[in-house]
């Protein structure tokens, strides 16, 4: 039950927080970076972060082998969330995608989510959120998380 937790914490990084990450218009898809590097599979390795909720706290440092959950992001915009339950992957999710400025935007039907992107290169992907919501000046909800991914080749049937 944890592990479930926990995988849908790192689905909160890519597809459940409320942060704005505007649509851009067509002039401006035009000058979106190059995003060749990102399209594929990506296998989740680690996953730290922590959440205050008033008194409660709670932090988490995990490391994964097959387990982790896996991101596809397709060259069409589109993206898929898997999580890996009784031995096999099954999908969690979907939506669309965009990365620009550092930063990897994912809508799905309801809501959108903004990820900065720390690290990327072609085998390794670190994506980091943070938000923090108050009420009359004080904080009454914080949440932090990192994450980790590494590029695989193969398919996921």
């Amino acid at each position: 039950m944890k592990m479930k937790f926990l995988y849908l914490i790192g689905i909160m990084l890519i597809g459940g927080l409320l942060v704005s990450c505007d649509k851009d218009s067509e002039d401006e898809k035009n000058e979106t970076e190059d995003t060749s590097f990102l399209i594929g599979t990506w296998q989740q390795v680690s996953n730290s972060g922590w959440i205050k909720q008033g008194e409660y706290v709670d932090e988490w440092n995990n490391s994964y082998g097959e387990e982790g959950g896996r991101i596809v992001f397709n060259e069409d915009g589109t993206c898929k969330f898997y999580m890996y339950e009784d031995g096999a992957f099954v999908e969690d999710a979907f939506g669309t995608w965009e990365y620009k400025s550092g930063k990897i935007c994912v809508w799905d039907s309801d809501s959108e989510s903004v990820s900065t992107v720390k690290d990327l290169s072609a085998s390794t992907l670190t994506m980091e959120m943070y938000e923090k919501e108050t009420e009359n000046e004080v904080v009454t909800y914080e949440f932090y998380e990192i994450d980790t991914y590494h590029k695989i080749t193969n398919n996921l049937n």
